[in-house]
């Protein structure tokens, strides 16, 4: 019988996340907490009960948030489906093991650990799949050579056909720069380009992040369809928003 997959991986190890550890705002020093991805209905994972994790606050908030979300996320990547199938993902972090430690204790569990830097090297000639930004770099750098400006190449950008087959690994990119929001919900509104703000939103509405949360309805409030807000509503009832 085949032990069942683990996927370890830090935040410098993956780029799609550091856009997701942005917004969240987690400090680059937190960047080399372990993290990890199991199939769920797995073998328990003893690693979190062997070492006391302490009370991290809003950095652990934030950690949790990100794992949760990526989690979510990464089971339509197709180097994660290669190692852990199609099933529903769990995430997790671990603030006090080291990785080495981490890894000899879940290989102990009996899972066969793979490291995200040896799943996404296993993809020969593809590029990784982290999102619009990094796949489409090249293209983004050519317009910029031809003395387009931000908002003409946001514009281009919005009008790809990605966002409804891959939109997680763009919308984290998006999600990373509140900045744009305003910008890119204006040219979504002229355009029709709605595909990436629902794709921002349903990012926004997971992460319930109070502070993303009023960014996202200042920004996509005028945008008519293109997000569910009366989801939007209820989670803001739940997660108060600051005014």
């Amino acid at each position: 019988m085949t032990a069942p997959a683990m996927l370890v991986w830090t935040l410098n190890d993956w780029p799609k996340a550091q856009y997701l550890a942005q917004a969240l705002a987690i400090p680059p020093q937190a960047w080399s907490v372990p993290s990890l991805f199991v199939s769920v209905g797995g073998p328990e994972i003893n690693a979190f009960e062997a070492a006391e994790r302490p009370d991290l606050g809003e950095l652990g908030r934030g950690l949790n948030a990100l794992a949760k979300l990526a989690a979510a996320a990464a089971h339509r990547d197709p180097w994660v489906k290669e190692h852990l199938g199609e099933g529903i993902l769990a995430g997790a972090f671990h603030p006090v093991l080291e990785m080495s430690a981490l890894v000899e204790m879940c290989e102990r569990d009996g899972y066969r650990v793979v490291h995200i830097e040896e799943a996404m090297a296993g993809r020969e000639g593809a590029l990784p799949d982290d999102g619009l930004h990094d796949a489409f770099a090249p293209l983004r750098m050519q317009w910029m050579t031809e003395g387009l400006d931000d908002e003409a190449i946001l514009a281009r950008t919005l009008a790809l056909p990605v966002w409804e087959e891959r939109h997680h690994g763009a919308a984290f990119f998006l999600l990373s720069r509140p900045d744009d929001w305003s910008l890119m919900a204006r040219l979504a509104k002229a355009e029709g380009h709605t595909a990436a703000l629902a794709a921002l939103a349903e990012l926004v509405i997971g992460l319930a992040h109070p502070v993303l949360l009023k960014c996202f309805r200042a920004a996509a409030v005028e945008v008519e369809g293109a997000f569910d807000a009366d989801q939007l509503a209820r989670v803001e009832r739940l997660i108060p928003v600051r005014r």
